[in-house]
Order: C-alpha cells, then sequence, then structure tokens
C-alpha cells in the first residue's frame, strides 16, 4: 500500500500518503479497503495526511463516496500543502461527501475537526 494507516490513542484513524508516488484507481481501491479494516463494523473519524506534491488521477476521488467508506466514517480531515492543498480544497468544494469534510494545514486542527 502507498500510505501508511494507523489507529491514533482518541479512536481515529490516520492514513498517511507517501511522497513521490502516483495516486491511481487502483491503488486508492486498496487504501479504501485498508481504511475500513480497523473499523470493526463501525464509523471513525478519519485524518489523511497528503504530502506536498501529490500526483492524483482526476478519478481518483470518486473512492470517497463507496458504500464502505460511508458506513465506517464519522468524518474526514484532510491535511495537504502547496498543490496538494488546492487539489484538495476544489474537489471537497465541488463534491459533495456523504460524511463532514474539511481541508487544512496543520494535522492539529485537522485531528481536532474529525474529532469533534
Amino acid at each position: 500500500m502507498d500510505a501508511q494507516l494507523h489507529m491514533h490513542q482518541r479512536g481515529m484513524v490516520i492514513l498517511r500518503f507517501k511522497g513521490a508516488v502516483r495516486s491511481d484507481q487502483c491503488m486508492m481501491h486498496g487504501t479504501t479497503n485498508a481504511r475500513v479494516a480497523p473499523c470493526s463494523g463501525r464509523g471513525l473519524p478519519e485524518l489523511c495526511i497528503i504530502p506536498c506534491g501529490q500526483d492524483f488521477q482526476i478519478e481518483v476521488p470518486i473512492t470517497d463516496n463507496s458504500l464502505s467508506l460511508v458506513q465506517h466514517t464519522l468524518a474526514e480531515a484532510v491535511v495537504a500543502r502547496g498543490y496538494s492543498f488546492t487539489f484538495a480544497e476544489l474537489h471537497y468544494r465541488n463534491v459533495p461527501q456523504p460524511f463532514p469534510a474539511g481541508v487544512f494545514r496543520m494535522e492539529e486542527e485537522a485531528g481536532e475537526y474529525s474529532l469533534a
């Protein structure tokens, strides 16, 4: 998987994408499956950290609406900087999400949003 996944002590899924990796549809489906694994049938908040300059195929964002994510995500906070921030901000502003979602530049602020 092209991202590190772990559970925060406060019960939040943290997904940290690796830099210099092209995020395509196949990679994102694998990541989606890994994201829901620690949920044990319940919804959890998520913190998604995207490195500066992450390369995304334009089709990638549609994974946010997959049934497994809708059922297992209480809220999603995305941390991004530079071009990645612009891409994420445009996506979340223009594509309705089935759960509360926000884009942030700082991990601390994003984590508090996701846990609120």
